[in-house]
């Protein structure tokens, strides 16, 4: 008789093709955990499966319905689930793979943590909870082990998994106490009306419980100790908690009082909510700063509410750097001017001769022809060092070094060369070829000392069309500029295939959202480029692995590994534009409020080519601004930065475009007017949405959307007018697709419908789902389902672009819960702010405001 079948041998025989377990992380408790591989999209999953001992008592179609619904939470701090099922009766659940530690290990091997990063990481737990409670999912076992720590970033595990474990029980939830810390939770962390089986038992459960972390990440210790369940549940309901000022005198006053609070025996005595004592941390002095340096120095306090920052001077000054996409960031602090490091001077070595004067000038001549070179002979933030050695009578042997020219140490160490001593200028531009590499990106105001590669440098020719590539592309958006920059990084690539940062900025360079959406080729090779890259990481240094890994979360639309890929780059190198897009991922995540700061914030700009720009001065900067204010609510904020856009550039209309949309808010029908009369006297874009047809149909759904629908539709009508009279060569697809959604807006659905099979097929997400929804407004549902099983069939692939037309149909066919499903899901799988601050006004999604769900999805997080 065959021996029955392991655990992993049922998985994997059941599984086949779907996951391929790699190995066995842990076991015991209440569930078997192995990192797998999900096939279908090669990416790494941790598959949990309930011990048989608890899964008896569990039923398991229930089970799978509980976790679905918390399958729906999607935030930052969040690990979502992602799939479900069951093998041999054994329940089962899916993650993504979070590369870190739990917080249970790093308190394992460190004890109490300071100050500044304990209180980091219980922001970040207040995130997951503020967001899922308001959700109305309780995670019911909060603890260190179901925290991980990902870089800097804390992120919470097995949401809705307790929940899901007590509603399937087909037996009573206190058959034994051992159960407790299972169905119901973890002893050492339980609330008290958790203990006693309080039916009325709420999201404060999780506040108690995150009240004992924040206790034992202070203290180093636990409030209760005991030998046994029974134990600790009897100190929970009736033992006080020795006071954590007394086990750990350096925790602030505000902090250690907020503690306390949590660790209440009744739950009214407690914060009444996660967004309080995210409010109460933000209070604190001590919150905004980390106990120590070092604590500051890994960047603890980047995660804080920053409108508090201005408080904390050294903070804002870090601060201060980041921009928005493609914009340039501050230059950092130095002591002089004159340690700059694009000063460079070559040092005479101390027993001179001919020889090292014949270097010193060679070597002075040729780094002078860098363009981002000044060569001096005093105040220089590098330093070239040489030392020449005869080889033979003709040659000379020189060892290189370049050091900091501030502290003297060793940036690079280069091999040595040899060279005629009567060698031509040709022959020696060959020989420093490596210097010229290392000096050129030590000096770029881009790049820096932090980002030399490892090894021998790259080509000199390859890093100047590099820099090159990468000045073309800054601080503009015109494609123009945009072509000219991936042509300059091709080159540099082929000049220097093993050139490993060439590649990663050439991938860089096309993460353009609506690119990687719509163009399913462009998303498809980025994904195997990164894939590639991936294989030659031990070849990296921590800034290219920093960028790479920007670059997968990117690819991935995995905002939670681009924002610490983000941190990490920006504490390296703030210079390099992904550091800089830091705002933008904050307002994808739905943080406003921090991203609003971080611009503010910004000091003067230091451009790829070395000048010093005002941020002031920016009209974009201040347009973003605008947009951001009018998500916030705050409508005479986004006026007042849209006119100080408009004073910058009036001669632009996507800058003017920032002013409608304010005064649209506010109902301001004089300024409408004006502003209207002034975009049509500027020049149009028709191979973008930069027409007056598109602007006046995006005012009047605002106005509409702020209760104004009788100028809203006049303005649009206006809008269908101008698209009317355009002329054949002027109606590109741009043109076309918002004729139809203007058509769409006045119900006129049969015109739209028609308008919509113009549509070319290279834009079929777009037109697709414009064409689905046109026709379940004209009455055609047949087709409507047909074009949605089409979206749907997309997959994945799309960063959401696909899932987001399908989410629109669903408003459209009046099906609010699974709109508000389908946006949840768009956004999870790469969708940011350009469509959520937008889904208050446009045609599909105007409706649904005043339906809880959907405002809580449109309310901006902290």
């Amino acid at each position: 008789m065959e021996p029955a079948p392991t655990l992993r041998e049922q998985l994997e025989r059941t599984l086949d093709g779907v996951y391929r377990l790699e190995r066995e992380l842990t076991a015991g408790g209440m569930s078997r955990v192995f990192l797998a591989t999900e096939l279908r999209f090669d990416r790494q999953v941790v598959l949990k499966v309930l011990a048989p001992e608890l899964a008896a008592g569990v039923n398991v179609e229930r089970f799978r319905r509980e976790v679905s619904l918390a399958a729906r939470l999607q935030q930052a701090n969040i690990v979502p689930v992602l799939d479900t099922g069951d093998v041999g009766g054994l329940p089962y659940y899916t993650m993504p793979w979070v590369e870190g530690e739990s917080l249970a290990a790093r308190l394992e091997t460190q004890g109490r943590l300071p100050v500044g990063e304990a209180v980091a990481i219980l922001q970040d737990i207040l995130r997951a909870l503020q967001y899922a409670h308001a959700q109305g999912v309780v995670h019911r076992d909060i603890k260190p082990g179901n925290i991980l720590l990902s870089g800097r970033t804390a992120v919470v595990t097995d949401f809705g998994i307790a929940k899901a474990l007590s509603a399937s029980r087909t037996q009573a939830p206190f058959e034994t106490l051992t159960q407790v810390g299972t169905s119901l939770g973890t002893p050492a962390y339980m609330a008290p009306e958790q203990a006693m089986g309080d039916p009325n038992t709420d999201h404060r459960a999780d506040l108690y419980a995150l009240g004992v972390v924040a206790y034992e990440l202070l203290a180093g210790e636990r409030p209760f100790s005991g030998t046994s369940p029974q134990e600790l549940v009897r100190a929970h309901l009736i033992t006080a908690p020795r006071p954590i000022a007394e086990r750990a005198p350096g925790v602030p006053d505000a902090v250690a009082s907020l503690v306390m609070q949590l660790l209440a025996k009744e739950p009214a005595d407690r914060p009444a909510s996660a967004e309080a004592c995210l409010a109460i941390l933000a209070d604190s002095a001590d919150s905004r700063a980390p106990s120590t340096p070092a604590a500051l120095a890994a960047g603890a306090t980047s995660r804080r509410r920053w409108p508090i920052l201005a408080v904390a001077a050294i903070t804002v000054l870090a601060a201060a750097s980041l921009f928005l996409v493609k914009r340039p960031r501050p230059a950092a602090p130095i002591a002089s001017e004159l340690l700059d490091p694009a000063r460079v001077r070559v040092a005479m070595p101390a027993a001179g001769g001919d020889d090292a004067t014949l270097v010193l000038n060679a070597t002075r001549r040729l780094l002078g022809e860098v363009p981002e070179v000044t060569v001096t002979d005093s105040g220089a933030g590098t330093v070239v060092v040489f030392t020449p050695v005869p080889a033979g009578p003709d040659s000379l042997r020189i060892e290189y070094q370049v050091q900091d020219g501030a502290t003297g140490n060793l940036v690079k160490s280069l091999r040595p060369v040899r060279v005629a001593r009567d060698a031509e200028d040709e022959a020696w531009a060959a020989t420093l070829d490596g210097l010229r590499s290392i000096v050129a990106m030590i000096a770029s105001p881009v790049l820096g000392p932090v980002t030399l590669p490892l090894g021998d440098p790259p080509r000199y020719l390859a890093v100047r069309a590099l820099l090159t590539g990468l000045q073309a592309d800054e601080g503009t958006a015109d494609t123009a500029a945009a072509i000219e920059a991936i042509r300059r990084l091709d080159q540099a690539v082929a000049l220097d295939p093993a050139f490993l940062q060439a590649r990663l900025w050439r991938a860089a360079a096309q993460t353009d959202r609506a690119s990687l959406s719509y163009q399913l080729p462009v998303l498809l090779a980025l994904r195997d480029t990164v894939r590639a890259l991936d294989l030659l990481r031990d070849r990296m240094t921590p800034f290219e692995a920093a960028l790479l890994a920007w670059l997968q979360g990117t690819a991935g639309a995995n905002q939670v590994v681009r924002l610490e890929a983000l941190r990490r780059l920006w504490e390296m190198s703030p210079d390099a534009f992904p550091a800089r897009t830091l705002p933008g991922v904050l307002l994808d995540l739905n943080r406003p409020r921090e991203a609003l700061a971080l611009l503010l914030a910004q000091g003067p700009v230091r451009l790829p080519d070395g000048r010093l720009v005002n941020p002031e001065q920016n009209p974009e900067r201040w347009g973003r601004i605008s947009d951001i204010h009018h998500y916030l609510g705050d409508a005479d904020a986004a006026r007042e930065a849209a006119q100080r856009a408009r004073q910058l550039d009036p001669s632009d209309l996507t800058i003017l475009r920032f002013s409608l949309r304010a005064a649209a808010a506010l109902g301001d029908s004089a300024a409408i007017e004006d502003l209207l009369a002034a975009a049509r006297s500027l020049p149009p874009d028709f191979y973008s949405f930069r027409f007056w047809g598109d602007m006046a149909l995006e005012t009047g759904q605002e106005l509409t959307s702020h209760g104004h629908p009788g100028f809203g539709s006049a303005v649009v009508q206006r809008a269908l007018r101008w698209f009317e009279d355009r002329q054949p060569d002027e109606r590109t697809f741009y043109v076309r697709f918002r004729h139809a959604i203007t058509l769409y807006e006045l119900g006129e659905y049969r015109a739209a419908l028609a308008m919509t099979d113009s549509l070319p097929e290279s834009t079929e997400i777009l037109a697709k789902g414009l064409r689905a929804r046109v026709a379940a407004a004209a009455g055609d549902t047949a087709l409507a389902l047909r074009l949605d099983r089409d979206l749907e069939a997309m997959g994945i692939n799309r960063l959401g672009a696909n899932t987001l037309e399908r989410a629109f149909l669903a408003a459209r066919m009046g099906d609010r819960d699974r709109t508000v499903a389908l946006l949840q899901e768009a956004f999870s799988q790469g969708q940011g702010f350009s469509i959520r601050w937008r889904l208050h006004w446009l045609t599909d999604t105007r409706p649904l405001r005043g339906y809880q769900p959907f405002d809580r999805l449109i309310t901006p997080d902290g």
